[in-house]
């Protein structure tokens, strides 16, 4: 073999080495870039769920958690199953399971987040997704989720409707 045929081997083997290198450490770089977004979505859930803990836990918050459910009751904002728990179970009892739906909601929301982006096992995201099922599966927290549906990511707004339409040919 020549010399020159030697040569130009050797250089397209130091250019696929170079472009194979650009591409891991592209990709090296997009992985990066999912575990930090990942991370301020859980830092962002971490501080929800302490405001609706502070909220059930402060008298003055709470009471003005229920003021807020009645005012909007009192102004017809709620489907008809949110206001039959307020006139059953009261005002109070609503709020204290509204806090905790939302809560637990949003929890589960970063779950799916964390689920999608390959940051959560098959096995740990399907028992998460069996307890967002059994939430849904009271009638108080669908009406909640159908309320307020547009406050969730599109791709677990599709998630709940799917769940809230097996919970229904369930029962």
């Amino acid at each position: 073999m020549k010399l020159t045929t030697w040569r130009e081997t050797a250089e397209l083997i130091g250019i696929i080495a170079i472009v194979a290198s650009l591409i891991f450490v592209g990709l090296q770089m997009r992985q990066s870039q999912e575990i930090a977004i990942a991370d301020q979505y859980q830092s962002r859930v971490d501080a929800a769920v302490q405001w609706y803990s502070a909220r059930a836990q402060s008298p003055q918050l709470f009471e003005a958690t229920v003021k807020r459910i009645t005012e909007t009751a009192a102004a017809g904002g709620y489907d008809q199953i949110i206001l039959n728990a307020l006139e059953e179970q009261g005002s109070e009892a609503v709020a204290t399971a509204y806090l905790e739906y939302r809560s637990n909601m949003t929890m589960l929301d970063n779950y799916h987040f964390q689920y999608e982006k390959g940051f959560l096992t098959e096995d740990a995201w399907r028992a998460y997704r069996e307890r967002l099922k059994v939430i849904l599966s009271v009638d108080l927290n669908a009406a909640l989720y159908l309320e307020q549906a547009t406050r969730w990511r599109l791709s677990f707004q599709e998630l709940c409707a799917k769940l809230i339409a097996e919970n229904k040919e369930e029962s």
